[in-house]
């Protein structure tokens, strides 16, 4: 799946290609957090990650991983880390990144 990468303005830099399998284990894990999902963010229904959901989902995850058992809190830190990593690898600093 390729991922968009913007400036702040929300102008086009680079297109991220990242393993469809990360980033399914990355939204399947943010939807299970907390049972509820993200609430307000409906990552099936829009995909596209504004900077303010990034914020509001980081902030979920941070929730939901120290409420979490350890087997789980590690599997859900470990796709939300293997989706990060790929994006960081092929992307500038301060940059948003955006799903298609």
């Amino acid at each position: 799946m390729s991922l968009e990468v913007r400036d702040r303005k929300g102008k086009l830099v680079r297109t991220v290609v990242v393993p469809e399998a990360r980033l399914v284990a990355f939204l399947k894990a943010l939807d299970s957090v907390g049972g509820q999902g993200l609430g307000p963010i409906d990552l099936y229904g829009d995909t596209t990650l504004s900077h303010e959901r990034c914020k509001l989902a980081l902030d979920s995850c941070r929730q939901a991983l120290a409420s979490m058992s350890e087997p789980d809190a590690v599997k859900c830190g470990e796709a939300i880390v293997g989706v990060v990593a790929e994006v960081a690898a092929n992307a500038s600093r301060n940059l948003f990144v955006i799903g298609n």
